[in-house]
């Protein structure tokens, strides 16, 4: 019996060698065959990675007033290689995305994409004269707090905000968050995105480490 399950064991291992799509587990540090996987996937058929990189998006719908928390994305090292590689297929190598991926290795981005509603506008100021943002970022952190959880409360360890402008310039139409958090911080599990608007809204959205690379 224990020859049996020897090579039962080798004859598994094989398998998970030869199709590493059967696991797609939460993956850091990347390694250099992992990293060129994460390129060629990228830079290859279109639909293909517009599938893959569906997987780390949250989309919805727009509510009848207030603001709009638009989508919610969780981006991890190697959704990163991939979108890199995507979006910059002209010319680029994977000697680039090697180089890319070791100059901010093993990082986790959240990212919340907030729209105004034009019922929204109305309670929200203009631009200066100047064309600054009257509103500052860390205003924006305030109104729509973003959090990252597992087991636990995630604490980013950096939060950014970037208003975001309509056609006429002078007038904020949404909000792009981004929270940065080491890969190390996560496990291979449930993790849960909530984003609260000021209206009360409350937008969850759920990602499987277990399930996505």
């Amino acid at each position: 019996m224990t020859g049996v399950r020897c090579k039962l064991g080798a004859i598994t291992l094989c398998l998970f060698m030869l199709c590493p799509e059967i696991s797609a587990d939460f993956l850091y540090p990347l390694q250099e065959t992992q990293i060129r996987e994460a390129y060629f996937l990228g830079s290859g058929d279109r639909k293909r990675v517009a599938e893959f990189l569906g997987q780390y998006v949250r989309e919805y719908p727009q509510p009848a007033k207030g603001s709009w928390v638009y989508s919610v994305e969780l981006r991890t090292p190697y959704e990163e290689v991939v979108r890199r590689a995507w979006e910059k297929t002209v010319g680029y190598s994977a000697q680039q995305a090697r180089k890319e991926y070791q100059a901010r290795p093993d990082v986790v981005i959240v990212r919340a994409f907030i729209s105004f509603a034009a019922t929204y506008g109305s309670t929200l100021p203009p631009a200066s004269k100047n064309g600054e943002p009257i509103r500052q970022p860390g205003d924006f952190r305030r109104e729509f707090p973003v959090q990252v959880t597992q087991t636990r409360l995630i604490e980013p360890k950096t939060v950014s905000a970037t208003p975001l402008y309509s056609k006429r310039r002078n007038v904020i139409s949404g909000v792009d968050i981004l929270l940065e958090f080491g890969a190390e911080q996560f496990g291979s599990g449930l993790t849960r995105v909530e984003v609260v608007t000021p209206e009360g809204q409350r937008v969850q959205a759920e990602f499987d480490l277990g399930k996505l690379k």
